[in-house]
């Protein structure tokens, strides 16, 4: 009885592991159809697992970036400069498109609205809406053969549609170059990497806008602004444990409590 107890955990396990094999075996190129009001563009794109590659050497929107998507980390590169750089999480958007679209699910809730057929494949189609909105913004179709997306549609409301899509898909082996930076190219170093590297503030030290500099304990940062112009200030925790910094408002040398200030006069 022990004996086919064994063998029969044996075959289950092996099930899983073939199970997940094949979950995981997904490997093709493909056209990249991306399209906004007014203006279209063809790249392509190479999916191996958790990996994928898109290229565009065309036109004004030119890029180039290899995506993990298990550690959520972009390679870009620049063929010209022969540079690349590693961005992580949504800073990749602006050179990966695929993860601009991607990330438009965030923060969303997500309706299941059936199953289609879209360019060939049985897709699982979704919309996705904010928190209170009765109209979804995103729709997706996603391969349940692929396991990866078939298109995406935004709504813009009147000014029309956007999409990015895939289509002309070739399933197959691909060559392990498409997902490594080539050799000769040189690492950039990323704006955090850049500020680490400058001396941080510990005292007092005078500025104007623009103006970014890293504070450490004791640091204070006092910086000239023109009262003609509107003022954003970005904080970003640079260390893994939690960061305290406070933000105070002065006019003529006199403090000004936030949420204090007096409301504009209305225009005549």
């Amino acid at each position: 009885m022990s004996g086919c107890k064994t063998i029969r955990t044996i075959i289950m396990l092996a099930g899983v592991l073939l199970f997940i094999c094949q979950a995981y075996a997904a490997e093709f190129s493909a056209d990249l159809i991306l399209t906004q009001p007014g203006d279209t563009a063809v790249a392509k794109i190479y999916v191996r697992d958790h990996l994928y590659r898109v290229e565009n050497f065309e036109g004004n929107n030119k890029f180039l970036a290899i995506e993990n998507r298990l550690t959520d980390t972009t390679t870009a590169m620049d063929p010209e400069e022969m540079t690349y750089i590693n961005l992580e999480g949504p800073s990749g958007a602006f050179s990966n498109p695929v993860k601009g679209w991607e990330y438009m699910k965030r923060n969303t809730v997500e309706k299941y609205l059936g199953v289609e057929t879209v360019n060939g494949f049985e897709c699982d189609h979704h919309s996705y809406a904010y928190e209170g909105s009765e109209e979804a913004h995103l729709e997706s179709w996603k391969s349940k053969k692929l396991d990866h997306f078939i298109k995406y549609v935004v709504h813009y409301g009147a000014s029309g549609d956007g999409s990015i899509e895939i289509r002309n898909v070739v399933e197959g082996p691909l060559d392990d170059a498409l997902f490594k930076v080539p050799d000769g190219y040189t690492r950039e170093k990323t704006a955090d990497e850049i500020e680490m590297e400058r001396p941080a503030v510990s005292g007092k030290v005078s500025s104007s806008a623009p103006v970014g500099r890293r504070l450490v304990p004791g640091g204070e940062l006092i910086v000239k602004v023109d009262p003609e112009l509107s003022t954003r200030v970005v904080l970003s925790n640079l260390i893994k444990d939690t960061s305290v910094c406070h933000v105070h408002l002065y006019k003529n040398g006199q403090k000004i409590e936030l949420g204090s200030l007096p409301e504009p006069e209305d225009e005549a």
